[in-house]
């Protein structure tokens, strides 16, 4: 199920790589990513990057930033993206975010924006766990969460037309990591959270 669900997926972000930063420029996408990553420092894993728009800024900002995804298309966008401002698109690798190729610790944070929600529920946890791992502060995610409330509009219409899975707050809790819920964005579709190292 995992190959078949990931095989889907891979396949839409391939047609999209092409169009991606287009489609995503109307809904001002890269500010409301660059608020998630403010007052960050240090080496920083954006995790699903994409064409690398946030690893790219965050180099601009003087940060050490890598990135990682499953698509190869996104990936040859965002490295040709990186070398045309002189970066090395050595930075980005294809990696799943369930099984990160980095060893504990391996950056002060972890980001992670509109991830999540496309992957099936039951790989929602071992992915927050890998995001945890490989970061020695914590975790930023832009993400839907489900805290058991009446839903935004918003939210129901990315579900229905994106096929996006909120994260359930009730799964942070039983994960044991502690969080802190910020700002939202769509109209409350997408949530600010804070995930920090477990003590």
């Amino acid at each position: 199920m995992r190959n078949v669900a990931s095989s889907r997926l891979n396949a839409l972000w391939e047609r999209l790589a092409s169009r991606y930063d287009h489609l995503l420029r109307p809904l001002h996408w890269q500010e409301v990513q660059l608020a998630s990553a403010e007052g960050i420092s240090g080496c920083v894993l954006d995790a699903g990057c994409g064409t690398a728009q946030l690893c790219l800024s965050l180099l601009e900002r003087g940060l050490d930033a890598y990135g990682c995804d499953l698509s190869p298309a996104m990936l040859k966008a965002g490295r040709r993206k990186l070398a045309a401002f002189g970066h090395d698109p050595a930075h980005l690798v294809q990696a799943d975010i369930v099984h990160l190729p980095y060893a504990d610790g391996a950056f002060a944070y972890a980001l992670a924006a509109g991830v999540l929600c496309t992957l099936p529920q039951h790989l929602q946890a071992p992915a927050l766990i890998e995001l945890l791992r490989v970061s020695l502060r914590g975790v930023r995610l832009l993400e839907p969460l489900d805290v058991g409330l009446r839903r935004p509009l918003a939210w129901r219409m990315s579900e229905c037309a994106a096929g996006m899975r909120p994260i359930p707050e009730t799964q942070l809790r039983k994960l044991g990591i502690p969080y802190r819920l910020g700002w939202s964005a769509f109209a409350g579709a997408i949530s600010y959270i804070q995930l920090f190292k477990p003590s």
